[in-house]
């Protein structure tokens, strides 16, 4: 699971907003080294969105 600070938030970082009680952004999600699901639309959208490279 890559993940990074949330879209909107008052911190700077992934560790401080987690401190702050903040939802992470989910980025995107691999298993296996398969991509399993992009950015999420359940949750928060991640700050910076990963990208595949093959």
């Amino acid at each position: 699971m890559f993940l990074d600070r949330a879209l909107h938030t008052a911190s700077r970082t992934l560790l401080e907003g987690v401190k702050l009680g903040d939802l992470p952004g989910v980025g995107l999600v691999m298993s296996d080294g398969a991509l399993r699901s992009g950015r999420s639309r359940n949750s928060l959208p991640a700050m910076e969105v990963p990208v595949v490279v093959q």
